[in-house]
């Protein structure tokens, strides 16, 4: 028997399970073989329960769209397991990364009772102090849309975002109460920020906007092509609104765009975001003392591919040098108009 543990010891024992084991100066030699034999039996379990976890992340990824596989060849990031899940969460289940973050850190939240609706209508809502980890989440969500004045502004308030993100998560794993999440969920939320995190390194955007008391993230990309000029194209789908995408040239003399949205919006919520865009345009316009030629039309169609804009079609080549700011604020008046959204 001395001579079976000495060879399990030396070649299969996980020595961080022996460690949470009961071991003293009266255990026998039989109760040690017993124990070792336990720690490896847990040991062949977590195996076991490894793998039939692995074939089901495999299992996902086969049925994952070319889309998803696309972006991250795009923005040169790894096209592993963990990202392509990420990913997959980021591109095709909009707004869910944010929904389970707000949702959980509203459920921990020191008001009374809040619920995940509450957490969500919270968003953009928030002009307080700070109560509760949903709160802090939801000023900075608002921080993250006032930063996009410029670029440098831009990606420094979205990492902030996704540092309170984080935080929150870190607090799920560590809290108490009904906020609590596992492990693996946990990895999953903590791997879609960090992809998000990546992603505006290349300024392309993930944003949390409340639009009419929902919650979803909006994809906002900003293009500098090779005609010098500048493209911005903003996606989202809600449950009230559909699948939107709005896309617009941005040139030295003028901002010209479409929006597009599925024909079961409700054209009147599309003709109160047109109202405010074009308000917002105008407010800008007076802010900055700039002065440019501003038309955009709405389109309804029957199917909406929200991973093609932005990406079709190149503009003129005899347009002047535009400023990568003026990109950002045409984006930021979008996003402001989406939040008024009643």
């Amino acid at each position: 028997m001395s001579g079976e543990i000495k060879e399990e010891l030396a070649e299969h024992t996980n020595m961080d399970k022996l460690q949470d084991t009961k071991l003293n100066e009266t255990t026998t030699i039989e109760q040690f073989a017993q124990v070792l034999k336990d720690v490896q039996e847990e040991a062949d379990e977590t195996k076991v329960q490894r793998l039939h976890s692995f074939q089901e992340s495999m299992q996902s990824v086969k049925e994952v769209e070319d889309a998803v596989i696309q972006s991250l060849i795009d923005y040169e990031q790894p096209v592993s397991v963990d990202n392509i899940q990420a990913a997959s969460m980021l591109i095709m289940q909009r707004g869910e990364l944010y929904k389970q973050i707000f949702g959980r850190s509203g459920a921990a939240s020191t008001k009374n009772d809040t619920s995940a609706k509450d957490a969500f209508e919270s968003v953009g809502n928030a002009g307080q102090e700070p109560e509760s980890a949903v709160d802090t989440l939801a000023l900075a969500a608002d921080k993250a849309i006032e930063g996009f004045t410029d670029e440098r502004k831009a990606k420094q308030s979205y990492q902030e975002l996704v540092a309170e993100a984080s935080k929150a998560v870190e607090e799920m794993i560590y809290g108490q109460g009904t906020s609590r999440i596992d492990i693996k969920a946990a990895k999953a939320l903590c791997k879609g920020l960090s992809l998000a995190g990546k992603f505006a390194q290349e300024e392309n955007y993930e944003l949390p906007v409340n639009i009419k008391g929902e919650l979803t993230s909006v994809n906002l990309k900003i293009y500098h092509n090779q005609s010098k000029t500048g493209k911005v194209a903003i996606t989202f789908d809600t449950d009230s609104l559909g699948k939107v995408a709005a896309e617009f040239d941005v040139t030295e003399n003028k901002i010209s765009g479409m929006v597009a949205f599925e024909n079961k919006t409700n054209q009147q919520d599309m003709e109160q975001i047109k109202a405010s865009l074009e308000e917002e345009f105008t407010k800008a316009q007076q802010e900055t003392g700039t002065k440019k030629q501003v038309f955009f039309s709405l389109a309804q169609t029957k199917n909406l591919d929200l991973n093609r804009f932005g990406q079709d079609r190149e503009l003129p080549e005899d347009e002047e040098r535009l400023s990568t700011k003026e990109l950002y604020q045409t984006a930021k008046a979008f996003l402001t108009a989406l939040k008024s959204l009643e």
